[in-house]
């Protein structure tokens, strides 16, 4: 016997244009007794949120399947569009992946990912969701008896929507901690947090340096020294401790790159040393400055958005 159901090994999540390997769902087989071979598989592919654009299924290209070892069991092949768009848009909604690859199912529970590389002509928010009969599979024998077997089950399974973004990264300051008052001659006081947000990016974005204003009023620039940036316990600048010199702020270089996971966020951590001679009411703030950064896989540059209040916290001594 064979069954197949769908997997949540691959969840809804963004993915990116023009990069290879991009995810389209997942689905288990469960295979007993004996390896079943499976002449050919097709999903159903469909594609939401058209708008004026000329996207088609055929826009996906290099679609491949692979076992839960990274293995590719079958393509590369690219998508075949099959129906047009009734919406006002120009491209077409609806098509097929199929694979003519002869398949080999091992006995026992399997999980196989289905992935490809969606083309230029898709936008933002574009969504793509694959969907298989699996009684609509090829002909599919058992390798030991020769047996032609029934492939399970004899209904849609619809795996998990995808959905198109470019890289994307945006830079805030987080509500904690408060502005308030400081005292002269305190060691690494936390100044402020900022937020990374890749949370509606297509890919990993990668950063190597974070420029951040500074003022000071009422007191010298210099009044904060052994400057760094933390990410966690993790520090980032240790090989580049800044002691701000100037008005315009400062970059900090990172040792190590800091790799964001597309749809989530990382907060970090700016931490100074108070001078013992900054005088009182003086006060002291910084804020995060536009800077590039770069997607991860595709090595483009990104341009970092910067949302919400610019300064963080004021800090009085």
């Amino acid at each position: 016997t064979i069954m197949v159901s769908t997997s949540s090994a691959v969840p809804a999540q963004n993915v990116a244009i023009n990069l290879l390997g991009q995810p389209l769902g997942a689905f288990t087989v469960n295979v007993e007794r004996e390896i079943i071979s499976v002449s050919a598989i097709a999903f159903n592919i469909t594609i939401g949120n058209l708008t004026a654009s000329s996207e088609t299924v055929a826009d996906i290209t290099n679609a491949s399947l692979y076992d839960e070892n990274g293995t590719m069991v079958a393509g590369p092949v690219n998508g075949t569009a099959l129906e047009s768009n009734n919406n006002g848009a120009t491209g077409m909604s609806h098509g097929e992946i199929r694979f003519s690859d002869t398949v080999n199912f091992p006995v026992g529970l399997h999980t196989y990912t289905l992935k490809g590389k969606f083309g230029t002509n898709f936008d933002n928010n574009d969504t793509i969701t694959a969907s298989t009969t699996p009684r609509n599979w090829g002909t599919a024998t058992g390798l030991t008896t020769g047996n032609t077997i029934t492939v399970n089950p004899n209904s849609v399974l619809t795996l998990s929507q995808m959905t198109i973004k470019s890289a994307n990264l945006t830079a805030s300051v987080a509500s904690t901690p408060a502005s308030q008052t400081i005292t002269a001659g305190s060691q690494q006081l936390v100044f402020a947090n900022f937020i990374l947000d890749a949370l509606n990016s297509g890919e990993d974005i990668n950063v190597t340096s974070v420029p951040l204003a500074y003022a000071a009023v009422g007191g010298s620039i210099s009044n904060l020294t052994n400057c760094k940036l933390y990410d966690g316990s993790v520090l980032l600048n240790g090989t580049n401790i800044v002691n701000p010199s100037s008005g315009d702020g400062a970059v900090f270089y990172f040792d190590n790159i800091l790799s964001i996971a597309r749809g989530t966020s990382e907060q970090i951590t700016l931490k100074c040393d108070v001078s013992a001679g900054a005088p009182a009411n003086s006060t002291y703030k910084w804020g995060p400055k536009t800077f590039t950064a770069v997607g991860a896989t595709s090595g483009n540059a990104v341009t970092v958005n910067l949302a919400g209040d610019l300064w963080g916290p004021t800090m009085t001594v």
